[in-house]
């Protein structure tokens, strides 16, 4: 039986709730991470936390929900002295409405970022490379 290489994905009871191929791998590494954020959209805003990042985006735990394909400013900040990371622009790119399998919140994909921006989050969260398993 041939092995396939990819990463499993486990819900909160520890049960494989979806299965991704190399293939299929996002472009960017996703770290783990704590991050304040204040994110404003057209109908609604927040201030809540950043549960992952990457180059590419992020995502929020929030229960202040948008629509997909909404455009968010978003400012965020390093606790716990609230140290200011950077100002970006995401799209909503996906919502997780309810807390059955994954955190209520929002994935944002960055969109029209500056590159000064972008470079000094990038550099924060190579300093937690060790944190991620890249074999998976």
């Amino acid at each position: 039986m041939p092995v396939r290489e990819g990463i499993i994905i486990l819900d909160r009871a520890g049960q494989a709730v979806e299965y991704s191929t190399v293939e299929e791998r996002r472009r960017y590494i996703r770290f783990p991470v704590t991050l304040s954020v204040r994110f404003k959209g057209r109908t609604t805003s927040g201030n809540d936390f950043v549960l992952n990042a990457s180059r590419g985006g992020l995502f929020i735990k929030t229960e202040n929900l948008l629509p997909r394909g909404s455009l968010i400013e978003i400012e965020l900040f390093i606790p716990p002295d609230g140290k200011r990371l950077g100002e970006f622009k995401g799209k909503v790119v996906g919502v997780n409405a309810d807390e059955s399998l994954y955190a209520k919140g929002l994935h944002v994909e960055f969109v029209d970022c500056n590159k000064e921006e972008l470079d000094r989050l990038v550099d924060f969260l190579e300093e937690r490379r060790h944190l991620v398993d890249e074999r998976a």
